[in-house]
């Protein structure tokens, strides 16, 4: 979030299409947890499906469309310098699973939802998948050394 705070001054809103022809590198990690948030549910209970494939694919799908070749980047190895906030991140994200097994156990699915989507976890299998089905697709994938936008 800082760093968008400083590019604010610099960058300016375009559309997909203004990148035509070129190639775009993408954080697809976002994409992953954007699309795992319609089965957090499942995810939490070890339930994982493969739909959550669905929301990264589609995005993927609109910058070929729209004639911009991605390049998608994946998240490598945690940057030991964030431990403390990863780590930070984790139990927060145990908290949300906790609470949101109490709501839901309550009978209050909705709250519930909204808990599991913040205790999303995305496993290395997750990624495994996508990456596979990736390259069967042929598109260009680069496993960063540390964090995608790092």
């Amino acid at each position: 979030l800082g760093l968008l705070k400083l590019l604010e001054l610099v960058t300016q809103n375009k559309h997909i299409w203004d990148f035509k022809g070129q190639k775009a590198a993408i954080d697809i990690m976002t994409w992953i947890y954007k699309g795992s948030y319609t089965i957090s549910d499942k995810i939490v209970k070890n339930e994982t499906d493969f739909s959550y494939l669905s929301y990264p694919i589609k995005m993927i799908q609109l910058c070929v469309n729209n004639g911009v070749t991605p390049i998608l980047v994946f998240d490598g190895w945690h940057l030991e310098a964030k431990a403390v906030t990863e780590n930070s991140w984790i139990e927060e994200k145990l908290q949300m699973k906790k609470k949101g097994k109490e709501l839901e156990e309550a009978g209050y699915d909705q709250d519930a939802k909204k808990c599991y989507n913040r205790s999303v976890q995305i496993t290395a299998e997750m990624i495994d998948v996508l990456i596979d089905l990736l390259q069967m697709m042929h598109f260009e994938i680069i496993v960063a050394p540390y964090e995608a936008d790092a």
